[in-house]
């Protein structure tokens, strides 16, 4: 946190500790507590066993330390960044446990921080349609079925969304617009070899190892949300700079509970190896007394 509130600081002030920064320490302080609070809940509400329990909070810590500090470009962050992380998890859970009306109010006081709010409602569209299945391995053409989705209450949130990001460009109209451009061309020129390390530090590089084990990832229906990615990544490159981390900040909560979800399906898996695996030593010692006998009486009949 002090990190990020350092940051922050006006870079002609020598002093660490000004009003603002007091203000934008004690904001990413609260707002990250929220946001941890939450990723707890969602863990929760998602595991079958929770036996890595004890691994999400220090997971998602890590993950979004390294998101919001370690910069290779823009090594700076903004008052809105925890406060985004915090609206957009609880959102996530709301999400997930299908609650509505909650889900509203963090729309509502999310898009008021940061648009990244959006983002919510196509997952909320990718939830509701998820269908009912148990095979990770299900092709995306059967994983989700259209006719599910509740298009009156999508409607309403792109509305919400939308009113109130109208509003705020009014408000602001007086404000520059200077970094407010297309950025798809600079963006095409980072897409360069050398430049891979720091295209792939996405979540601390594990979401692109998510990504890749997403077919190993339960329950189906939390799996499906990764496929927010392709439009996640699209309206980055147009709008952000695809060096910055940060701009992925939000997933940080999805991507500690999913890390934790493959490691316990891992586990579950090795023991379950290891249960065959002394299964079949005990078969083998079970066998053992009775070729002991069967050979003793071999021995006696050829006497």
């Amino acid at each position: 946190m002090q990190a990020i509130a350092t940051r922050g600081r006006d870079p002609e002030t020598s002093a660490a500790a000004t009003p603002q920064t007091v203000a934008f320490y004690l904001l990413s302080l609260v707002a990250f507590s929220v946001a941890g609070f939450f990723t707890v809940k969602l863990y929760r509400a998602v595991t079958e066993n929770g036996v890595l329990s004890s691994l999400v909070y220090p997971v998602f810590l890590v993950i979004s330390m390294w998101t919001y500090v370690i910069h290779i470009d823009a090594n700076y962050s903004y008052p809105y960044d925890m406060p985004s992380l915090a609206f957009f998890t609880a959102g996530l859970y709301f999400i997930y446990t299908r609650q509505f009306a909650p889900l509203v109010a963090v729309m509502a006081l999310g898009t008021l921080n940061r648009e990244t709010t959006l983002f919510l409602i196509g997952i909320y569209m990718l939830d509701a349609a998820s269908r009912p299945i148990e095979d990770p391995h299900t092709p995306i053409s059967e994983r989700f079925d259209l006719k599910a989705i509740p298009w009156l209450r999508v409607f309403s949130l792109a509305l919400l969304w939308l009113a109130i990001k109208v509003a705020l460009v009014l408000h602001f109209a007086g404000n520059s617009n200077a970094e407010n451009y297309n950025r798809v061309i600079e963006n095409a020129f980072r897409l360069k070899l050398r430049l891979l390390p720091s295209l792939l530090n996405i979540c601390a590089y594990l979401l692109p190892v998510v990504w890749i084990y997403r077919r190993r990832l339960t329950p189906i229906r939390f799996a499906n949300y990764l496929y927010i990615l392709p439009l996640w990544f699209a309206v980055m490159f147009y709008t952000g700079v695809i060096l910055e981390t940060r701009i992925y900040g939000e997933l940080s909560a999805y991507v500690a509970v999913a890390v934790v979800l493959l490691l316990e399906d891992h586990v579950a898996e090795w023991r379950s190896s290891q249960k065959q695996t002394r299964g079949k030593i005990s078969v083998r010692h079970q066998a053992m007394p009775e070729a002991r006998v069967l050979l003793s009486e071999q021995e006696m009949v050829a006497k």
